[in-house]
């Protein structure tokens, strides 16, 4: 029998990690965080184009890489995991997590154009739905499915284990819908928490609101590396647990 992946465990540990650790996250993830941040404010002023786009993906991706790798060192090895939380260090285990960043990234990009062209057409077709936003929502699902039956190549090679992805799809079989709904749960949090946002807006300034905004995003990001990496390990663990039995 399969273990399943506990959900709401999984989701409170990783919110529980971060918070644990939030001086460490912080210090490990502040250089990379502002580059993205003057990459974002560049971005603003920059022309909306698909190949500008692009570029300031691909600019945005290795600092991504560094804050995704620290996260997941930090919550399955602790915070002495990292040599020195204040410095950036490039090594070939940053170089083989960006390269799966790449690939997943231009996977799920594929996949997620392919599904919103099935879930969005027209009503009368078998898979089409009349409501645009039930069409996305769709999407949106079935590709976080995708991205949580692959993406256990993340943390592993954080931790410098070799894994492919169809590693990813083996270790995950039969929790496919718990790692998703793992997944979707700090997100969902995030908007419920901006919703009650937008309604105290008037009440208090715009910049407070902005810093709060940065921050929640902050958190559901290292939330969401948090959950692939308990995952990982609870499926990993289960898996060499039967194993051996």
């Amino acid at each position: 029998m399969i273990p399943t992946l506990p959900i709401f465990a999984t989701v409170y540990g990783a919110y529980s990690k971060v918070f644990q650790n939030i001086g460490t996250l912080s210090r490990a993830t502040v250089l990379p965080v502002l580059v993205l941040l003057v990459f974002a404010t560049v971005r603003e002023t920059a022309p909306s184009s698909v190949l500008v786009s692009l570029i300031f993906w691909s600019l945005n991706l290795p600092f991504i890489a560094l804050i995704a790798v620290a996260c997941h060192r930090v919550v399955l090895l602790g915070a002495d995991s990292l040599n020195n939380p204040w410095s950036i260090y490039w090594t070939a285990r940053e170089t083989s997590f960006l390269v799966w960043l790449l690939i997943l990234g231009i996977f799920l990009f594929v996949a997620a154009k392919i599904l919103s062209v099935v879930f969005l057409m027209s009503p009368s077709t078998v898979f089409g739905f009349g409501t645009p936003w039930l069409g996305l929502i769709f999407t949106y699902i079935a590709v976080t499915y995708l991205g949580g039956r692959f993406s256990m190549v993340l943390p592993a090679t954080a931790l410098g284990k070799r894994m492919i992805m169809s590693n990813s799809w083996y270790l995950t079989a039969g929790n496919g819908p718990s790692v998703t709904v793992a997944l979707l749960l700090p997100l969902v949090i995030m908007w419920c928490l901006l919703t009650l946002g937008k309604l105290l807006a008037p009440f208090v300034p715009q910049s407070f609101s902005m810093v709060v905004v940065v921050i929640l995003i902050a958190i559901t990001f290292a939330a969401e590396v948090a959950v692939l990496s308990l995952s990982y390990q609870y499926l990993r663990d289960s898996t060499l647990n039967k194993d051996v039995a």
